[in-house]
């Protein structure tokens, strides 16, 4: 990037990965694409340093589960479910609203000074 003071390609235990840092006003703004991940940060100049070590830090302890992974991208057969739901046409009722029809059925009872504390023993 033309506007970067600082670029470069990385590479180690074979994973590829670029930095570039530029300024933006009186920031800096570094991009870190490593590990398959990237992390973009604004600091400033005095912390420069201490986060470029805690980027590369956190890039590199990354761990993937490779099974997993190869399991999702690896194949083509893999079987995705979608389904389709319309939140203005509920499917159908479920107990939550067999449950509010049961026993939301609540009487109003006046509360005096003759009956607190006999709300339920009426």
């Amino acid at each position: 990037n033309d506007n970067s003071i600082y670029s470069k390609n990385l590479e180690f235990n074979g994973i590829k990965g670029y930095i570039e840092i530029s300024k933006s006003n009186d920031l800096y703004k570094i991009s870190m694409y490593y590990n398959y991940s990237k992390i973009e940060a604004y600091v400033s100049e005095e912390d420069l340093g201490q986060n470029l070590i805690n980027i590369c830090t956190i890039l590199n302890s990354i761990k993937f589960n490779d099974s997993v992974i190869d399991m999702y991208v690896g194949s083509n057969d893999i079987t995705l479910n979608e389904e389709t739901y319309d939140f203005y046409k509920p499917r159908k009722e479920g107990n939550f609203i067999n449950y509010i029809n049961q026993y939301d059925e609540y009487e109003d009872v006046e509360i005096n000074e003759n009956n607190i504390g006999n709300e339920g023993n009426e």
